[in-house]
């Protein structure tokens, strides 16, 4: 999972997947709110995940054979800019 896009109020993360069976299915989960994203339409490696706040999240990926892994996610605020 990398970091694709920083501002200081989002991240965005490319999740990539090694193994399994194409396409997958993604899903993202926070963990504070609860709130589910996805699962995505079935496609290919790498996923993109949408802007995300600070905070923890499980990333689920299903393959097309049905195993599912799971990771977790921290996204941690940028520091503020300095104005002077």
């Amino acid at each position: 999972i990398t970091p694709a896009l920083i501002d200081p109020c989002a991240v965005t993360y490319n999740i990539g997947v090694t193994g399994g069976a194409t396409p997958y299915r993604f899903t993202l989960t926070n963990s504070g709110t609860g709130q589910i994203t996805g699962p995505s339409a079935p496609q290919a490696a790498p996923f993109a995940t949408p802007a995300l706040a600070a905070g923890n999240y499980v990333v689920q990926v299903a393959d097309n054979g049905g195993c599912i892994n799971t990771t977790n996610l921290a996204v941690t605020p940028n520091p503020p800019v300095p104005i002077t």
